[in-house]
């Protein structure tokens, strides 16, 4: 007897199961093709709608006498109300499939990216420093010395510290309450060209920072007796030609995947612009270049052509600008720096050494880049020139010791000023050939700036401080390019639209169902 009533029962379930397998537990819906399954269902759907078609139209029941202004509907309300609740069943049973399920992770083509921004995203998290309200700063280029040296030169007081710690790593974060600070070495065109990072520190890397390093026959010390009836000029002109001789051992030539590390750079600021959560992605850029970079065998054109190109990438992805400053690093490193520290006041060494530039200059496009040339020339043979001529000692009164240490530190200081000025043109060429010239609104030039960036004590961390600062103080000073700004206004045109639309089709409903109730009242009462 069980088994007679336990068939039956498995085939209403089967059915049950068919019909409405959002309420079914034994996927009755999935044990079959599809064709077969719908078919089936429409079969049963159908019959279920004759069904309820014949107690619809039952004299005994009365169900035609609720809605007697409308014979037709009268006679098929309750087959087009179950049919309606039927597929108001399926809606919302395929949108909580839909809600539920679980969307795999697009795999990433960078995952070394993805994994170090994680790191550092974590680290922020821990020193309870948000992503999207601190304002945040990338960093393009390198100095000579680590980053770390670099941000405590500049007087961070950072609360995370090159996250991740891996000097190798494509990014590296460093962050304090006031400023989130975007390093790119592995993740950059203009990193690839930084010698020690790509494992050539025997390279010409070390033979540019040697150039600048090694004693060598000094050209400005004063003749005495027994010395080259050449003079002066004769002297320097034997130190040029030893540094003309230098020069054909550059730095050895890569053939770097140029398409392949602007990919990357695409790919760090689009994760930047994911998380600031539609805050403005970046407040300002800082581009670090050793003041080796000019030297000829450091190759500047390429160091240029990089730069132009990580710029253009980054502010095409960021769809916006801002302020853009240019910090020449490793002053330390140039003979004569430590004398001209030594008799600077110590209130001198936070200042700025460089020229404000106007973010957006009152000049025609084509004098930007002579203006950007003639201000750094400026701050070195002028600015420099000025500090090192005011620091020079006259020898009167003084004992002979003291007279051959003055006379040694006037030596080292016009030796500094000529190693800067020696660079002067390059220099100058460098950093206004950095600067792409992009179609529609021009970058946000800020100046460029000259700073030690070293390991060591106070001395070899001059003029550094107040660049970083500058950025920080400038932080809302962006504007969004006038691309994004056309997009923006499209979106918000269509979501209007979109708006308009279903306020019309509410209250289309809306005046339905009230004229559905007026009409039904206003029968009953005649």
């Amino acid at each position: 007897m069980i088994k007679i009533i336990a068939k039956p029962w498995e085939w209403a379930c089967w059915l049950w199961g068919l019909v409405f397998p959002m309420f079914s537990s034994q996927e009755a819906a999935e044990k079959a093709a599809p064709a077969a399954r719908w078919s089936g269902r429409i079969v049963l759907l159908a019959i279920v709608l004759a069904l309820l078609g014949a107690i619809n139209r039952l004299p005994t029941v009365g169900l035609q006498n609720l809605i007697p202004q409308y014979p037709a509907l009268a006679r098929n309300w309750l087959p087009l109300f179950f049919l309606s609740l039927y597929v108001l069943l399926w809606l919302g049973w395929w949108l909580y499939r839909i809600l539920s399920m679980e969307v795999q992770e697009e795999a990433s083509d960078f995952p070394d990216i993805d994994r170090a921004w994680a790191q550092a995203m974590e680290a922020l998290s821990r020193a309870e420093i948000r992503l999207d309200a601190t304002p945040l700063y990338l960093v393009l280029g390198w100095s000579s010395g680590s980053e770390e040296a670099l941000f405590k030169a500049a007087g961070i007081k950072a609360r995370v510290k090159q996250v991740p710690t891996d000097k190798l790593e494509p990014l590296h974060v460093t962050a304090d309450r006031d400023s989130i600070w975007v390093t790119c070495p592995g993740a950059s065109l203009l990193g690839q060209q930084d010698p020690s990072f790509i494992g050539q520190e025997s390279g010409g890397g070390g033979a540019v920072l040697a150039t600048m390093m090694e004693e060598q026959p000094d050209p400005f010390k004063t003749m005495g007796v027994g010395m080259a009836t050449g003079g002066l000029e004769g002297a320097m002109e034997d130190a040029r030609k030893e540094i003309d001789a230098g020069r054909a051992a550059g730095r050895p030539v890569r053939n770097i995947d140029r398409e392949k590390y602007l990919a990357r750079l695409r790919h760090l600021c689009r994760l930047i612009r994911r998380d600031r959560l539609g805050f403005c992605p970046v407040n300002g850029v800082l581009v670090v270049l050793p003041i080796s970079s000019a030297d000829p065998r450091s190759r500047p054109e390429e160091i240029a052509a990089a730069c132009r190109q990580d710029l253009q990438e980054s502010f095409a992805s960021f769809r916006m600008r801002c302020p853009i400053l240019f910090l020449i690093a490793d002053l330390e490193r140039v003979p004569g720096f430590a004398d001209l520290v030594g008799r600077l006041p110590a209130s001198q060494l936070n200042n700025r050494m460089g020229q404000r530039f106007p973010l957006v200059p009152d000049v025609r496009e084509e004098e930007v880049p002579a203006k950007v040339e003639g201000s750094v020339e400026w701050v070195i043979n002028s600015l420099f020139g000025t500090m090192v001529y005011s620091l020079f000692r006259v020898e009167s009164n003084r004992s002979i010791d003291e007279i051959a240490e003055v006379l040694r530190g006037n030596q080292a200081l016009f030796q500094f000023l000529g190693k800067i000025r020696e660079r002067r043109e390059r220099l100058a060429r460098l950093v206004r050939d950095c600067i792409p010239a992009v179609a529609d609104e021009k970058l946000m030039f800020g100046g460029c700036y000259f700073a030690a960036t070293g390991e060591g004590d106070d001395a070899e961390r001059a003029f550094a401080s107040g660049v970083l600062n500058r950025l920080v103080q400038e932080q809302d000073l962006v504007s969004w390019t006038e691309q994004a700004m056309a997009e923006d206004a499209t979106f918000a045109r269509t979501a209007g639209v979109v708006r308009k639309i279903f306020m019309a089709v509410a209250g289309v409903l809306v005046l339905g169902i009230v004229g559905l109730l007026v009409m039904r009242f206003a029968g009953r009462g005649s």
